[in-house]
């Protein structure tokens, strides 16, 4: 499920970002992660965004059973 961009881990762990254009019917999704030295969301283009949702790209695995 998507959650609120601010509660994303900016530990540099690779996540969904989704985020639209203000002003049109355009949105967008794509794996990024938080980058401290240019102090945004970039994502796997390279470019920085600003998203307003996020998701783990993986499933969560299952527990272990020991």
């Amino acid at each position: 499920r998507w959650l609120p961009i601010d509660t994303a881990p900016k530990d540099g762990s690779e996540i969904f970002l989704f985020w639209y254009v203000p002003g049109t019917h355009e949105y967008y999704f794509d794996l990024g992660s938080w980058n401290e030295y240019l102090g945004g969301w970039q994502a796997s283009d390279g470019d920085v965004y600003y998203p307003t949702h996020w998701q783990s790209p993986y499933p969560i695995p299952p527990a272990n059973p020991d």
